[in-house]
């Protein structure tokens, strides 16, 4: 929370330990090498946690058709970021505010998920089952706009008004990305 609404520049180990209810000595009893070891560790745990939902889905997608595995894999990150809107204000600061090692750690974490989502995808669009389109650019979408909708609360607010549901839009997305899969 602490990094999602200051940026990684402008956390504070206090305001971390505040917000964790501990002394800040006891941060850096964890995290000797300050606060750019904690932002990796953060980082790194939020990678983790998304490959972790979405590499077992993707692997046990043989049984599903490949239009619904994408959207399946949607749906899990799309109520990941729902859960932990911190995360996804986390990662969206990141983007103001690039550290070549936090990029290559996010880059790490998420690789092995992208390798084998666009395997996935480059398979169903060979046998005919999923549309011809660019399958990085489709999967950096997806991961944009359900960082972007939960960490930005205020936008959806903004555009759609004050009628808006937290339903509707997540149906409305899922729709979007099943409508670019289609041959």
């Amino acid at each position: 929370m602490e990094v999602a609404r200051h940026g990684i520049k402008g956390a504070s180990m206090r305001g971390v330990a505040a917000r964790a209810g501990m002394k800040a000595a006891s941060i850096f009893h964890h995290f000797p090498d300050g606060k750019d070891q904690l932002v990796r560790a953060m980082l790194a745990h939020i990678m983790e946690t998304i490959a972790t939902r979405m590499t077992p889905t993707i692997a046990a997608g043989s049984t599903l058709a490949p239009a619904d595995l994408v959207v399946q894999c949607a749906a899990l990150l799309w109520d990941f970021m729902a859960e932990h809107p911190e995360y996804a204000g986390a990662l969206m600061r990141e983007a103001f505010a690039p550290d070549d090692e936090i990029i290559d750690l996010v880059r790490q974490n998420a690789e092995g998920v992208v390798q084998l989502a666009t395997a996935y995808i480059e398979a169903g669009q060979a046998s005919g089952q999923l549309g011809d389109f660019h399958v990085r650019r489709h999967l950096l979408r997806i991961a944009s706009y359900a960082m972007t909708f939960h960490a930005a609360p205020s936008m959806p607010r903004a555009i759609l008004g004050a009628e808006w549901s937290i339903d509707e839009e997540r149906a409305a997305f899922l729709a979007s990305v099943r409508a670019e899969l289609m041959p």
